[in-house]
């Protein structure tokens, strides 16, 4: 018998050393380095796709200059703990959403869609444990996508909390944001917002559309938690833009996250940063756009041609990116290179410059309609500094006299505005009063050629604003309040600001040295965009602007209510509702099944059901969403039949269809898995695991 435990010991002390040695093998591989970069991706995305290489590309620009060592890993790229997170596809329609046909829904299977999120959990919490095992000095960050999102929030207490230096996530469809709660809510008039909100323009987004976390941080995660949600994402918002949900790459906002962490990072480690170095601590990237006059040659061609190539080895260096125009007689000679050139397009461009291409005595141009068209093509970065410097042979109040009535300077200064600004500076031989309007009025300044070395440090060395948020709503009466001060001041060159602000929306900056939080209360309705503007010691200017509407009332969002369940014969369930919603959004556990179109009726048939499940109803007008109604169906011990208010409305019996296998796509809109019409439904993995955790919150308790 000893002989036997003997051996069963040993057998046992075998297959520990070889999980051990697996991970000891994966510990040497990553040097145990000080940090560990962790991704979730979201649904249907393949490994290292579009999102995962835009986080890991991003933090690496960041990291340049620092002795840190660190290493990236992929949720989904090895099994841990016998899970694998398999990030599941999108199934059905373009876009995932479409409208429902018919009064018939059947219960549908959303499970695989929560066995992805549970796998990936198990592998994330499996990993890290076992890293740490072997290397208890490494640090954790980690980022997700929408399904990668919720996946990591949904576990935050069950993290190592010692062991985290930052979580971000983007489009989470489980967002909690209190703030935003009803028709006029806190968030819109900037105050009580959440500590982890990092970037949400929407001041009327709650929760995500599959309902919400709460809390969403737990105590122990303060300070080491940002949230990212795009403008109308129908993920996190309240708006139901899909493309907002996929724009995650383009909008830059995984470069914005990646300095809040660097920020984190010099924290934490900070013998690793070298202590003078905060280069790439900018807390926005640079979007730079060159106007070139085609009529620029000689010597003055030459000079422009060493300052621009100044500006751009600059921008490029912080992580920023650059556009070239060029503009002449009533044409462009080829098309611009946008901004998603790389440098190497921008050189060549640049290069080619040896000679004027249209006549110098030309006395017209096209510059303001051009300038107009680029700023509202351009895919600008969220949150990034925004600047068009014009290299002319001319005044630009010269350059103004378009043949053209349509645009103004003044139209293209309120553009600039509404993009949050741009700010326009222009070089040129000579500099009027009247060329500098523009400039001025866009917060840039008009230079001329003796100055080239002082427009490059105003545009490259500018201090960084921002604001907390990029519209302001309110009602006559309401105090608002505006903040444009940075959450973290230990970088010196943030130090020593002015800060002047325009309230009224009129242009002029009628609060002049003020502080870098203002509370303003609205005695009559107001439709402008406000500005803040900061001066630091040497002189230099930035500016921030956000849409302020200051009305008589406020808004009413569509409102749902559930007024009675119906227990048919055959598994069947019909629930009645009443809304102010042309149309509401149905969600069975975590499966979207749809938009249904609403009508004097009201009321739903869901089929196939066995089991219990949670239905959620949200409701949406043109251009918001109102708050979900939560009801659970298929669960007679715990929840009492009513009875229906009138005869079940007949309603067209819709076949049972079965799902069409689909390959994952990159490009299409993350969604949970779902099809209209399913005629088997599958087991859940874990008993209970869609059971809220207080009536009709939409929130599932934490680790279940």
């Amino acid at each position: 018998m000893r002989k036997f435990w003997l051996i069963l010991s040993s057998i046992v002390m075998v297959i520990s050393s070889c999980t051990l040695i697996t991970y000891a093998h994966q510990a040497s591989a990553l040097g145990c380095n000080d940090v560990q970069f962790i991704f979730a991706r979201g649904s249907g995305e393949p490994l290292k796709g579009a999102s995962a290489m835009a986080w890991e590309e991003a933090l690496r620009a960041r990291l340049t200059n620092t002795t840190l060592t660190y290493n990236f890993y992929e949720l989904g790229t090895e099994t841990h703990g016998g899970a694998k997170y398999p990030a599941t596809a999108v199934s059905g329609s373009l876009g995932g959403i479409g409208t429902l046909i018919g009064a018939y829904i059947s219960a549908g299977s959303g499970f695989s869609f929560g066995e992805s999120v549970a796998a990936g959990q198990k592998e994330l919490k499996t990993y890290i444990n076992s890293v740490s095992t072997i290397c208890p000095q490494t640090q954790f960050v980690l980022g997700g996508y929408s399904q990668g999102a919720m996946l990591i929030t949904g576990i935050l207490d069950e993290l190592p909390v010692d062991k985290i230096v930052y979580i971000a996530t983007f489009g989470d469809p489980k967002l909690y944001l209190p703030e935003g709660k009803g028709n006029h809510p806190a968030a819109c008039q900037g105050r009580d917002l959440s500590n982890y909100r990092a970037h949400v323009p929407d001041c009327h987004a709650y929760e995500g559309i599959l309902g919400s976390y709460r809390p969403y941080q737990p105590a122990s995660f303060h300070g080491k938690l940002g949230t990212w949600c795009n403008d109308k994402d129908i993920m996190c918002s309240s708006g139901m833009d899909i493309a907002d949900h996929s724009a995650y790459v383009g909008s830059g906002l995984y470069r914005n996250a990646a300095v809040k962490i660097l920020q984190k990072l010099r924290t934490k480690f900070p013998v690793h940063f070298p202590s003078q170095d905060t280069s790439n601590d900018v807390s926005s990237p640079h979007d730079l756009i060159i106007f070139w006059d085609g009529r620029l040659d000689g010597l003055q061609l030459e000079l422009y041609k060493m300052a621009a190539q100044r500006l751009v080895n600059q921008t490029y260096a912080l992580g920023g990116r650059v556009a070239f125009y060029l503009f002449g007689y009533s044409w462009i000679s080829y098309a611009p290179c946008n901004l998603a050139c790389s440098p190497r397009q921008i050189q060549k461009y640049l290069d080619n410059r040896t000679h004027a291409i249209v006549n110098s005595s030309t006395p017209e141009t096209v510059l303001l309609w051009e300038m107009k068209k680029a700023m509202l093509a351009e895919q600008w970065q969220i949150g990034a500094t925004k600047t068009i410097v014009v290299f002319s042979q001319s005044p630009i109040d010269y350059l103004d006299k378009s043949k053209y009535s349509s645009p103004s300077a003044a139209e293209i200064a309120e553009l600039s505005l509404k993009i949050d600004p741009v700010n326009i500076y222009t070089v040129s031989s000579d500099v009027t009063p009247s060329s500098q309007w523009l400039p001025n009025a866009t917060s840039g300044k008009a230079y001329s050629d003796s100055q080239i070395d002082e427009a490059i440090l105003a545009i490259t060395e500018r201090p960084v604003a921002h604001l907390a948020l990029s519209e302001y709503l309110g009602q006559v009466g309401d105090e608002i309040v505006f903040d444009a001060s940075d959450p973290d001041t230990s970088l010196p060159f943030k130090n020593n600001l002015r800060y002047d602000w325009d309230l009224d929306a009129d242009g002029i900056f009628e609060f002049q040295d003020a502080p870098a939080i203002m509370r303003q209360t609205y005695s009559r309705p107001i439709d402008g965009y406000i500005q803040v503007r900061l001066t630091d010691s040497s002189g230099y200017v930035n500016t921030m602007s956000a849409h302020l509407l200051v009305a008589e009332h406020s808004i009413k969002l569509p409102t749902i209510e559930i007024n009675s369940i119906k227990s048919l014969e055959n598994n069947r369930y019909q629930v009645y509702f009443t809304t102010t919603a042309p149309k509401v959004l149905v969600i069975l556990d975590d499966a979207i099944l749809g938009y249904i179109e609403t009508n004097s009726t009201n009321n739903l048939i869901i089929q196939d059901v066995s089991g219990h499940h949670i239905l959620r109803l949200i409701p949406y007008d043109i251009s918001s969403r109102g708050e979900a109604v939560m009801v659970e169906i298929g669960s007679t011990e715990s929840m009492p039949d009513t009875p229906a208010p009138s005869p079940v409305d007949p309603a067209p019996v819709i076949p049972d269809i079965q799902p069409t296998p689909q390959e994952p796509s990159n490009t299409m809109p993350d969604l949970p898995n779902h099809q209209p019409i399913i005629s088997q439904l599958k087991k859940p993995t874990a008993p209970n695991r869609f059971i809220p955790k207080a009536p009709n919150t939409g929130a599932l308790p934490r680790g279940m």
